[in-house]
């Protein structure tokens, strides 16, 4: 079963509000709540209001500005008025997505370290010794060899990433390709 929920997008950071028309399950017979779930992250419930047979449901943006962006799991359970029978009656992944006015960091962790190798190479090409004493120690700078073997690794993870997103692969592979 397929719930406008699923088609929203979903905006950390904005007031959300849409409305569950369920033709099996009318907010006079049932209840209904959505629990949605990042990895490790506490379950958020989401609970729909009765407004005549349909279910509304409204998160506030201070709400919303507390769950992470990324792809989360859910479930829609209806549990019968009369009966208290529960009911799973959809379950699968959606995506909150950062607003970038108020979110942080919005980069992948393979995109922070070509940024990171980047910013090294163009330090490394300042110096003009390979190496410093310090306190007594002998300390070497990175090979720039070492720090483009670096960069052009993060491109790949990123390349895979990106792909891993648009579905061309399977996640399995990039953690078969990274063993």
């Amino acid at each position: 079963m397929n719930l406008t929920f699923q088609t929203e997008e979903l905006l950390s950071g904005l007031d959300w509000s849409w409305t569950e028309s369920l033709a099996d399950y009318l907010a006079t017979k049932y209840t209904l709540i959505i629990i949605i779930k990042k990895g490790t992250d506490t379950a958020v419930t989401l609970t729909g209001v009765a407004n005549g047979t349909d279910f509304d449901f409204t998160v506030t943006a201070a709400a919303s500005i507390t769950y992470s962006f990324g792809e989360y799991s859910f479930q829609a359970i209806v549990t019968n008025i009369s009966t208290s029978k529960v009911k799973i009656i959809a379950a699968g992944r959606i995506k909150i997505h950062p607003l970038l006015s108020t979110a942080g960091d919005t980069r992948t962790f393979w995109e922070k370290q070509l940024d990171a190798a980047k910013t090294a190479y163009e330090t490394l090409n300042t110096l003009t010794a390979t190496e410093v004493n310090f306190k007594g120690k002998m300390i070497k700078y990175a090979e720039r060899g070492t720090i483009l073997s670096a960069m052009h690794y993060a491109e790949e993870k990123i390349k895979e990433e990106k792909e891993l997103a648009e579905g061309k692969i399977k996640k399995s592979k990039i953690f078969k390709a990274a063993i």
